[in-house]
């Protein structure tokens, strides 16, 4: 699934049960399976149940400050981070190998200024695994053994915020699009889904439909799978919102409240249709939002109690914004 630094996952007990469902995922998944939410924490890949609670901040201790982009398998989480590698753990957060991907760096047109190749951006579907760095205008794979890279796969005409994959495709949050690919890099359409200035810098796909979240909108959009029926304004005043994704019923995202350090960092979701939005679902966390398997999403739009109290700031861009007023934030 979509994106960067949070992941939503099934662990089941029956593995064998378990990657079948993840192979096809109209195959529903058992019972005794649990959801779990992860996370870059500053004390390595963190771990919640779905609804938030049970957290754990060192799920993952050996990867402290080196995680930029997060997916899960059936067995693994992968993880990008500085360097130019994709690592991966065990799904129990055991056995973590930093260097699990080595990712062949380009050669610098400006040797003084040298250039590195991230995987801040990762998915998986069946053998592969996909990444993008946010400076590039391109996504790579490689098999899901880590065998087979092959950069620059699909060229995608712009900068790279945020990758997601459902069915046989690819998608992409740029700055002015959502685009979309076949897995085998067949039907490459950038502009897929033309945006606004808001742009988007995360997305997530779920039974139907296409979620991007839009960091200066503050916003989170949606679109029918086909690219119709496009809510640039689906849900609204999240703050400075990123990397949506969907997990369960719900679709999460990862919010802060200004640009500048320090500010509070958190964790949101809402239910798939738009309703009961909680701004603040984990609290002081840091990086950013993605969730899997995508699972079914309501079409029905309410946009009722999205706003509440609170006081209109202006965005650094775009038109001002309502964000919930001090009295709100948990304690």
């Amino acid at each position: 699934m979509n994106s960067r630094d949070l992941t939503v996952f099934r662990s089941a007990k029956a593995s064998a049960v378990l990657a079948s469902a993840l192979t096809l995922l109209a195959l529903s998944i058992p019972a005794s399976a649990e959801a779990y939410l992860y996370w870059q924490g500053s004390r390595g890949i963190a771990r919640a149940s779905l609804n938030g609670t049970g957290i754990d901040a060192s799920f993952v201790a050996s990867v402290r400050g080196s995680v930029l982009g997060l997916a899960v398998s059936t067995q693994y989480i992968y993880f990008g981070g500085p360097g130019g590698a994709i690592g991966r753990a065990n799904l129990d957060g055991s056995n973590a190998d930093l260097t699990f991907i080595n990712i062949p760096q380009p050669v610098p047109e400006n040797p003084s200024r040298p250039t590195e190749e991230d995987a801040d951006f990762l998915a998986i579907s069946g053998a592969h695994i996909y990444w993008a760095d946010p400076g590039d205008s391109y996504i790579s794979r490689a098999g899901i053994d880590g065998a087979d890279i092959e950069l620059g796969f699909i060229k995608t005409e712009s900068d790279v915020s945020g990758i997601a994959i459902d069915g046989g495709h690819l998608y992409w949050a740029s700055e002015h699009a959502i685009g979309r690919a076949n897995l085998e890099r067949t039907d490459v359409e950038p502009n897929f889904i033309p945006l606004s200035a808001s742009g988007a810098n995360g997305v997530a796909v779920a039974d139907g439909y296409i979620y991007w979240s839009a960091h200066w909108g503050h916003n989170i959009g949606r679109a029918h799978i086909n690219g119709r029926s496009v809510n640039p304004d689906f849900i609204v005043g999240l703050g400075y919102v990123s990397d949506a994704t969907v997990g369960g019923q719900y679709l999460y995202w990862q919010a802060k409240e200004a640009l500048s350090a320090p500010t509070r960092v958190w964790i949101g979701r809402a239910q798939l249709n738009g309703r009961h939005v909680q701004r603040y679902l984990i609290t002081s966390q840091t990086r950013s939002t993605e969730v899997s398997p995508p699972m079914r999403a309501d079409p029905v739009v309410n946009r009722a109690n999205m706003r509440g109290p609170g006081k209109s700031i202006s965005a650094e861009r775009g038109r001002g914004t309502t964000f919930p007023s001090p009295s709100c934030w948990p304690r």
